[in-house]
Protein backbone atom coordinates (compact mmCIF):
# COMPACT_ATOMS: atom_id res chain seq x y z
CA UNK A 1 0.00 0.00 0.00
CA UNK A 2 1.16 3.53 -0.78
CA UNK A 3 1.91 5.93 2.05
CA UNK A 4 0.36 9.13 0.71
CA UNK A 5 0.19 12.77 1.78
CA UNK A 6 -3.47 13.71 1.42
CA UNK A 7 -5.15 17.11 1.50
CA UNK A 8 -8.60 16.87 3.14
CA UNK A 9 -10.83 19.82 2.28
CA UNK A 10 -13.92 20.36 4.47
CA UNK A 11 -14.10 16.69 5.47
CA UNK A 12 -15.17 15.01 8.71
CA UNK A 13 -11.94 15.14 10.73
CA UNK A 14 -12.93 12.72 13.48
CA UNK A 15 -13.66 9.93 11.02
CA UNK A 16 -11.75 10.06 7.76
CA UNK A 17 -8.53 11.59 9.06
CA UNK A 18 -8.30 9.03 11.85
CA UNK A 19 -8.77 6.11 9.46
CA UNK A 20 -6.20 7.48 7.00
CA UNK A 21 -3.57 7.88 9.70
CA UNK A 22 -4.22 4.33 10.92
CA UNK A 23 -3.88 3.12 7.32
CA UNK A 24 -0.41 4.60 6.92
CA UNK A 25 -1.25 7.91 5.24
CA UNK A 26 -0.50 11.49 6.28
CA UNK A 27 -3.66 13.60 5.95
CA UNK A 28 -3.84 17.36 6.40
CA UNK A 29 -7.23 18.88 7.19
CA UNK A 30 -7.81 22.32 5.68
CA UNK A 31 -10.51 24.79 4.73
CA UNK A 32 -10.94 25.92 1.12
CA UNK A 33 -8.91 29.10 1.69
CA UNK A 34 -6.12 27.09 3.34
CA UNK A 35 -6.21 24.61 0.47
CA UNK A 36 -5.76 27.40 -2.08
CA UNK A 37 -2.77 28.65 -0.11
CA UNK A 38 -1.24 25.17 0.17
CA UNK A 39 -1.77 24.24 -3.48
CA UNK A 40 -0.43 27.55 -4.69
CA UNK A 41 2.73 27.43 -2.58
CA UNK A 42 3.52 23.69 -2.45
CA UNK A 43 1.35 21.73 -4.89
CA UNK A 44 3.78 18.85 -5.37
CA UNK A 45 3.96 17.70 -1.77
CA UNK A 46 0.49 16.13 -1.93
CA UNK A 47 -0.43 12.87 -3.65
CA UNK A 48 -4.22 13.12 -3.39
CA UNK A 49 -7.03 15.55 -2.58
CA UNK A 50 -10.34 14.56 -0.96
CA UNK A 51 -13.26 17.01 -0.80
CA UNK A 52 -16.34 16.43 1.29
CA UNK A 53 -19.08 17.62 -1.06
CA UNK A 54 -19.51 18.84 -4.61
CA UNK A 55 -20.88 22.16 -3.37
CA UNK A 56 -17.48 22.79 -1.77
CA UNK A 57 -16.24 23.34 -5.32
CA UNK A 58 -19.26 24.99 -6.92
CA UNK A 59 -19.64 27.53 -4.10
CA UNK A 60 -16.10 28.80 -4.69
CA UNK A 61 -14.72 31.19 -7.29
CA UNK A 62 -13.79 29.69 -10.64
CA UNK A 63 -10.10 30.09 -9.83
CA UNK A 64 -10.42 27.37 -7.19
CA UNK A 65 -11.74 24.90 -9.74
CA UNK A 66 -9.03 25.94 -12.18
CA UNK A 67 -6.37 25.47 -9.50
CA UNK A 68 -7.59 21.94 -8.71
CA UNK A 69 -7.32 21.00 -12.38
CA UNK A 70 -3.99 22.75 -12.89
CA UNK A 71 -2.12 20.94 -10.11
CA UNK A 72 -3.01 17.57 -11.63
CA UNK A 73 -3.36 15.77 -8.27
CA UNK A 74 -5.86 12.87 -8.09
CA UNK A 75 -9.10 14.36 -6.75
CA UNK A 76 -11.94 12.54 -4.99
CA UNK A 77 -15.29 14.14 -4.13
CA UNK A 78 -17.34 12.31 -1.50
CA UNK A 79 -20.59 12.91 -3.33
CA UNK A 80 -21.69 10.18 -5.77
CA UNK A 81 -24.54 12.30 -7.19
CA UNK A 82 -22.39 15.26 -8.18
CA UNK A 83 -21.97 16.32 -11.78
CA UNK A 84 -19.04 14.50 -13.28
CA UNK A 85 -16.01 16.72 -13.72
CA UNK A 86 -12.95 15.94 -15.86
CA UNK A 87 -10.29 13.95 -13.99
CA UNK A 88 -12.41 13.78 -10.82
CA UNK A 89 -13.54 10.62 -9.01
CA UNK A 90 -16.91 10.46 -7.24
CA UNK A 91 -17.66 8.14 -4.32
CA UNK A 92 -20.03 8.00 -1.36
CA UNK A 93 -18.60 8.52 2.11
CA UNK A 94 -17.60 4.88 2.41
CA UNK A 95 -14.27 4.19 4.10
CA UNK A 96 -13.39 0.91 2.32
CA UNK A 97 -14.10 2.46 -1.09
CA UNK A 98 -11.97 5.50 -0.25
CA UNK A 99 -9.06 3.26 0.79
CA UNK A 100 -9.36 1.25 -2.43
CA UNK A 101 -9.29 4.50 -4.43
CA UNK A 102 -6.13 5.59 -2.63
CA UNK A 103 -4.46 2.24 -3.25
CA UNK A 104 -4.89 2.80 -7.00
CA UNK A 105 -2.89 6.02 -6.96
CA UNK A 106 0.58 5.69 -8.41
CA UNK A 107 2.92 7.57 -6.13
CA UNK A 108 5.64 9.45 -8.03
CA UNK A 109 9.02 7.80 -7.78
CA UNK A 110 11.32 9.80 -5.55
CA UNK A 111 15.05 9.21 -5.57
CA UNK A 112 16.08 9.26 -1.94
CA UNK A 113 19.64 10.38 -1.39
CA UNK A 114 19.84 8.66 1.97
CA UNK A 115 23.30 7.40 2.68
CA UNK A 116 23.53 3.64 3.18
CA UNK A 117 26.92 4.20 4.76
CA UNK A 118 26.42 4.28 8.49
CA UNK A 119 22.80 3.11 8.25
CA UNK A 120 21.71 2.58 11.83
CA UNK A 121 18.86 0.60 13.37
CA UNK A 122 17.34 1.20 16.80
CA UNK A 123 14.42 -0.53 18.49
CA UNK A 124 13.11 0.91 21.73
CA UNK A 125 10.27 0.06 24.07
CA UNK A 126 8.29 2.19 26.48
CA UNK A 127 5.10 2.32 28.54
CA UNK A 128 2.30 4.75 27.73
CA UNK A 129 1.25 6.98 30.61
CA UNK A 130 -2.19 6.17 32.15
CA UNK A 131 -3.81 9.15 30.38
CA UNK A 132 -2.55 8.05 26.93
CA UNK A 133 -5.39 8.22 24.39
CA UNK A 134 -6.11 7.40 20.77
CA UNK A 135 -5.60 11.10 20.00
CA UNK A 136 -2.08 10.85 21.40
CA UNK A 137 -1.32 7.83 19.24
CA UNK A 138 -2.70 9.47 16.10
CA UNK A 139 -0.70 12.62 16.81
CA UNK A 140 2.51 10.63 17.26
CA UNK A 141 2.00 8.85 13.94
CA UNK A 142 1.07 11.98 12.01
CA UNK A 143 3.86 14.19 13.38
CA UNK A 144 6.45 11.40 13.07
CA UNK A 145 5.68 10.86 9.38
CA UNK A 146 5.97 14.56 8.66
CA UNK A 147 9.20 15.14 10.62
CA UNK A 148 10.96 11.87 9.81
CA UNK A 149 10.64 12.47 6.09
CA UNK A 150 12.71 15.63 6.48
CA UNK A 151 15.61 13.85 8.20
CA UNK A 152 15.57 10.56 6.29
CA UNK A 153 14.28 8.33 9.07
CA UNK A 154 12.01 5.37 8.37
CA UNK A 155 10.51 2.73 10.64
CA UNK A 156 7.35 1.50 12.28
CA UNK A 157 5.44 1.72 15.56
CA UNK A 158 3.45 -0.94 17.38
CA UNK A 159 1.15 -0.31 20.33
CA UNK A 160 -0.42 -2.99 22.49
CA UNK A 161 -2.25 -2.54 25.79
CA UNK A 162 -0.21 0.40 27.01
CA UNK A 163 3.11 -0.84 25.67
CA UNK A 164 4.95 0.78 22.78
CA UNK A 165 7.67 -0.52 20.50
CA UNK A 166 9.20 1.50 17.71
CA UNK A 167 11.77 0.77 15.02
CA UNK A 168 13.92 3.66 13.80
CA UNK A 169 16.32 3.37 10.87
CA UNK A 170 18.46 6.07 9.31
CA UNK A 171 21.70 7.94 9.73
CA UNK A 172 23.43 7.12 13.03
CA UNK A 173 23.48 10.74 14.20
CA UNK A 174 19.88 11.41 13.11
CA UNK A 175 18.46 8.34 14.88
CA UNK A 176 20.29 9.06 18.12
CA UNK A 177 19.39 12.75 18.03
CA UNK A 178 15.72 11.84 17.53
CA UNK A 179 15.60 9.30 20.34
CA UNK A 180 17.73 11.02 22.97
CA UNK A 181 16.71 14.55 22.01
CA UNK A 182 12.94 14.10 21.58
CA UNK A 183 11.47 10.65 22.07
CA UNK A 184 13.07 9.94 25.44
CA UNK A 185 11.66 13.22 26.81
CA UNK A 186 8.12 12.83 25.45
CA UNK A 187 5.71 13.05 28.39
CA UNK A 188 3.19 10.71 26.77
CA UNK A 189 5.25 7.64 27.64
CA UNK A 190 7.77 6.58 30.28
CA UNK A 191 10.75 4.28 30.75
CA UNK A 192 11.82 4.60 27.12
CA UNK A 193 14.52 1.95 26.83
CA UNK A 194 16.75 1.04 23.89
CA UNK A 195 16.29 -2.69 23.33
CA UNK A 196 18.50 -3.13 20.28
CA UNK A 197 20.84 -0.95 18.25
CA UNK A 198 23.09 -1.99 15.42
CA UNK A 199 24.40 -0.90 12.04
CA UNK A 200 22.48 -2.31 9.08
CA UNK A 201 23.02 -2.87 5.37
CA UNK A 202 19.55 -1.96 4.05
CA UNK A 203 16.34 -0.35 5.23
CA UNK A 204 13.52 -2.71 6.12
CA UNK A 205 10.80 -0.01 6.21
CA UNK A 206 12.04 2.17 3.35
CA UNK A 207 8.47 3.06 2.23
CA UNK A 208 7.34 4.15 5.70
CA UNK A 209 8.46 7.27 7.56
CA UNK A 210 6.47 5.74 10.39
CA UNK A 211 4.40 2.66 9.67
CA UNK A 212 1.68 1.41 11.96
CA UNK A 213 0.25 -2.08 12.17
CA UNK A 214 -3.09 -3.30 13.48
CA UNK A 215 -4.43 -6.83 13.72
CA UNK A 216 -6.51 -6.25 10.59
CA UNK A 217 -7.34 -3.35 8.24
CA UNK A 218 -10.83 -3.09 9.76
CA UNK A 219 -9.59 -3.09 13.38
CA UNK A 220 -9.71 0.50 14.58
CA UNK A 221 -9.55 -0.27 18.29
CA UNK A 222 -6.12 1.32 18.39
CA UNK A 223 -5.46 0.93 22.09
CA UNK A 224 -6.24 -2.77 22.36
CA UNK A 225 -3.95 -5.77 22.15
CA UNK A 226 -1.85 -6.23 19.03
CA UNK A 227 -0.97 -9.70 17.80
CA UNK A 228 2.60 -9.46 16.55
CA UNK A 229 2.23 -12.60 14.45
CA UNK A 230 -0.30 -11.22 11.95
CA UNK A 231 1.79 -8.56 10.22
CA UNK A 232 5.30 -7.91 9.00
CA UNK A 233 6.18 -5.21 11.52
CA UNK A 234 5.39 -7.43 14.49
CA UNK A 235 7.16 -10.43 12.99
CA UNK A 236 10.26 -8.33 12.32
CA UNK A 237 10.42 -7.04 15.90
CA UNK A 238 9.89 -10.53 17.32
CA UNK A 239 12.68 -11.92 15.15
CA UNK A 240 15.06 -9.19 16.24
CA UNK A 241 14.23 -9.29 19.93
CA UNK A 242 13.10 -12.83 20.62
CA UNK A 243 16.36 -13.62 22.40
CA UNK A 244 16.11 -10.52 24.57
CA UNK A 245 14.42 -10.98 27.94
CA UNK A 246 13.21 -7.38 27.75
CA UNK A 247 10.99 -8.31 24.82
CA UNK A 248 8.83 -10.51 27.04
CA UNK A 249 8.26 -7.60 29.41
CA UNK A 250 6.58 -5.64 26.63
CA UNK A 251 4.62 -8.15 24.60
CA UNK A 252 4.36 -11.33 26.64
Amino acid sequence: MNSLRILLINTEPTVLSRVLICSGHTPKEVTVSEAIEQLTAQPHIYHAIIINEYKTITAQPENFQALLQAVGIPLLILDPHASKLPHVSLLPFDIPQVLVWLDQITKPTVVNHWSQTGLFLMIYGSYAVPTFSECDLLDILSVSRYNNEKIGITGTLIYSNGRIMQVLEGDYAAVNALFYGKIAHDKRHMQATVLLQEFAHTRVFSDWHMGFYKNSPSDFNLLGRTDLNVHFGGQYIKKKLLAAKTFLDYFA
